[in-house]
Formats: structure tokens, sequence, C-alpha cells
């Protein structure tokens, strides 16, 4: 997990697409930038559909093991990069979310 700077909490990386990429690629390079870590085979853990303001915004949530630590290149916006054995208390968003993917990860076992 990342602690975003700005947000003061423990989160996923996770970010936008860039043009021409596709999901899965994204979900590489994100992690590879918030934290230095390089991914294996990913798995599709949910798609969803959140409308704020009007606006619809789509995304995917992805697992994967993590195959080697290298250099994180987003340091202006993540300020530190841990690994958990269960959801952290301090994260940032109050929804739900991180216990869910932690309680779910752990029901899968190894």
């Amino acid at each position: 997990m990342v602690r975003n700077k700005g947000r003061g909490g423990w989160e996923f990386p996770g970010g936008k697409l860039l043009p021409g990429e596709t999901p899965e690629a994204a979900a590489r390079r994100e992690v590879m930038e918030e934290s230095g870590a390089s991914l294996g085979e990913l798995d599709v853990v949910c798609t969803y559909v959140v409308e704020k303001d009007g606006r619809l915004s789509h995304g995917m949530v992805y697992t994967g093991a993590v195959t080697d630590w290298g250099q994180r290149t987003d340091t202006g916006v993540i300020g530190d990069v841990a690994l958990f054995p269960a959801a952290p208390r301090d994260v940032s968003f109050s929804d739900g979310f991180v216990e869910l993917m932690f309680r779910m990860h752990l029901e899968a076992g190894p």
C-alpha cells in the first residue's frame, strides 16, 4: 500500500489511463510509479462505475503478486510504501473498500 501525502492515509496504488493505454498496463505503471513494485500475472477483482457531480468514472481493480522491487518515481504525491498483513487503521478513504479487499484476500487463502 502507499501513503498519500495529501490525504494522509494508506491506499492502494492507482490512477488514470494514459492515451492508448490498456487498463492492465495502467495498473502496472501506477503500481511501479507509486511503489516501485513489478507485478506478475494480474487478475481482475472487479470493475466499477462511480457517479459524482453528474460525471461517471469507470475503473478496474486488479490483484497480483509482486515479482520485484525497484525505484518508485512518484515521490511528489506518495510519501511511503508498506506491506500489511491486515487492513491498516489509517486509510485515506472510509468507504470500507480497503477492508473488503483484505477480507476477500484472507478468505481466498494462499
